[in-house]
């Protein structure tokens, strides 16, 4: 039975969403009396190892556009229910509801509430959730240890009444503000959100006993620390994350790291941007401050393309304990020289992005951050990263590759964004101990890079569809020079085990020649004894390849193949183009040069014109 099920309003109400009852009562029919014990037995131990990992993936959806729609779903899961069982549920995700109204909102605040763990509320107007109902949702959460929420400002401009103050939640460790807008898409969210300061006050003083790990709206984040800033001890808190940072903000926490009575000390410190107001020397700090304590951090970029100067952020301190380290490189943001082995000595993680900005100086950025020669680099080595990311990485030459390598020689998994297909073909034999390989955006002619096939030959195999090894791969045969091991390809990677590669559709730059086909799956992929999981959003692979594929991997392996996928004008029968999805990737194969942002048009031009021969 699907999640989906789990909560609709056909389960009779004695069922049990883990359906142990379910299976025992229809075994029953079907087995001796003698072996109904040895099927309790086993049926026990399968809840008692699936149901904390159903628990912890499955949401209970309770959220609509509108308070009607949202209460016929909140009695369609009370009726469901059974009352003299345990949940078995832990997240939930409201919206829109009227709370403490007719008798079904009053079991779901006795019986459902107090179990509930994880909780995403959101609520776009002061009709929907008043704020004494909402405090009371507050008191009755129990359990709660994470807590997603998004309201209204105007439901906490008042203050709340005397005996709320005294609300304790013991057990949250999680608070992340979202925007009450249920329309703006996850990056856009926490946007012109400002609460009431009483209201944040009461808020922070019922959950900061425990409180570990904070993510703060993108406006006004500063009101959220000064009010935790008043509480005391906040030995807990150790993960503060900022939608954008602003000077605002880091002049309290700067307060509050100077506070002995607070004793902040965060393991997390991340920023998804940075403002146009920061300085260096105050995020600087700030990271002195935390230096000792410190294990993920991560700097965004900045908002302001036009900012006048430019932001030098440097690390004056040591930080001993950092594991995971993400650093954005743009126009405006450059970071000083950095001796990764004196500055991080226990680094496993390392991120580094560049902004595309349509000139030179992206390279320069890179370059500065590594002021190094390549004999310097391969003495100074970082021996515990293991995992390394770099985006928009001007790797221009091979060395740059070997470089790296030997300054990170342990890494094992590795992600490069657009690459050049120079630096995927120098990859093949530089980095042979990867174990990791993850590929966003790749370059054109990828079968040619991934399998060493020149291009030609590639297109004629996917014209012709003859991929019968013994024909071409024998000595003689027209494949044979290229799979013999002379030529780099993705096969000399003899450690890896997991391969994952997307693509963008709005980029102009990509073409069809960008997404690997069934040439890069039956020479490249099937010839690699050690490969387990393969993940490719985008391609050309049909699903007759993609069959054979999961053949090859052992039984625990896991093929997740995407093909293209085309949204065409609704006058089009767009089923057409999916009768056969091995012709339509050969057709696709037909056009390497065909750009992937203008392929629904060309394809509906193609149908036109009556060209679509599949």
């Amino acid at each position: 039975m699907g999640e989906e099920e789990v909560i609709s309003s056909e389960l009779p109400t004695r069922l049990h969403p883990l359906l142990n009852d379910v299976v025992l009562d229809t075994l029953v029919t079907y087995i001796s009396p003698n072996d109904l014990a040895h099927v309790r037995k086993t049926c026990s131990k399968w809840a008692h190892y699936s149901a904390p990992r159903f628990r912890q993936e499955y949401t209970v959806d309770l959220s609509g556009n509108c308070i009607t729609a949202v209460s016929r779903k909140v009695a369609r899961f009370i009726y469901a229910m059974p009352s003299d069982s345990p949940l078995p549920f832990d997240s939930f995700n409201m919206s829109e509801m009227r709370l403490g109204v007719g008798s079904l909102d009053r079991t779901f605040m006795t019986h459902i509430v107090p179990r509930i763990r994880r909780l995403r509320l959101v609520t776009r107007n002061r009709s929907s959730l008043a704020l004494h109902h909402f405090w009371k949702l507050i008191q009755g959460l129990e359990e709660l240890e994470e807590l997603e929420l998004g309201l209204p400002p105007e439901i906490t401009s008042s203050s709340p009444a005397a005996e709320i103050e005294r609300i304790r939640l013991t057990k949250v460790s999680r608070v992340k503000w979202l925007s009450s807008n249920l329309d703006v898409d996850e990056d856009e969210e926490n946007v012109g959100i400002i609460y009431g300061t009483e209201f944040l006050s009461t808020f922070y003083k019922a959950v900061t006993c425990s409180l570990q790990k904070l993510e703060l709206p993108r406006i006004e984040a500063w009101r959220h620390l000064q009010a935790i800033g008043t509480l005391g001890d906040l030995c807990r808190l150790n993960s503060v994350q900022f939608s954008t940072l602003r000077r605002q903000d880091l002049e309290v926490l700067e307060k509050m790291c100077e506070s002995k009575e607070l004793q902040l000390q965060l393991s997390e410190f991340i920023s998804s941007a940075i403002a146009s107001d920061i300085q260096s020397g105050l995020l600087e700090r700030i990271l002195c401050y935390q230096s000792g304590s410190l294990k993920t951090l991560k700097i965004g970029w900045t908002e302001e393309q036009d900012r006048g100067d430019v932001l030098e952020i440097s690390f004056p301190q040591n930080f001993p304990k950092l594991r995971v380290l993400s650093l954005k490189l743009a126009n405006n943001q450059r970071y000083q020289p950095i001796c990764f082995e004196e500055k991080f000595p226990s680094l496993k993680e390392l991120c580094v992005k560049v902004k595309e900005t349509g000139n030179r100086g992206r390279i320069y950025f890179w370059e500065d951050l590594i002021q190094q020669k390549p004999v310097q680099l391969s003495t100074k080595k970082v021996h515990l990263l293991w995992k390394l990311e770099l985006i928009g990485v001007p790797l221009r030459f091979p060395e740059s590759l070997y470089d790296l390598m030997m300054t990170f020689p342990n890494v094992q998994s590795l992600t490069l964004g657009r690459p050049l297909k120079k630096t995927l073909t120098a990859l093949w034999s530089t980095w042979p101990q990867l174990k990791e390989l993850k590929i966003i955006s790749a370059c054109p002619q990828i079968d040619e890079v991934l399998t060493g096939i020149p291009t030609p030959i590639c297109r004629r195999i996917l014209i012709d569809r003859d991929f019968n090894q013994d024909l071409d791969t024998k000595e003689g045969g027209i494949l044979y020079p290229y799979l013999d091991g002379s030529v780099p390809s993705i096969r000399d990677l003899k450690y890896l085990e997991r391969f994952e590669m997307n693509g963008r559709l709005n980029c102009k730059l990509q073409t069809l020649s960008c997404l690997p086909s069934d040439v890069a799956v039956y020479f490249g992929f099937m010839q690699m004894p050690e490969l387990k999981n393969i993940l490719i959003h985008r391609s050309l692979i049909s699903g007759e390849a993609s069959f054979e594929l999961q053949r090859c991997l052992p039984p625990w392996g896991t093929v997740k193949v995407e093909q293209i996928k085309f949204e065409f004008d609704e006058t089009i029968d767009a089923f057409q183009f999916h009768k056969n999805n091995q012709q339509l990737m050969k057709l696709l194969c037909r056009y390497p040069n065909q750009s992937l942002q203008n392929l629904p048009s060309f394809l509906t031009s193609l149908w036109i014109e009556g060209r679509l021969d599949l």
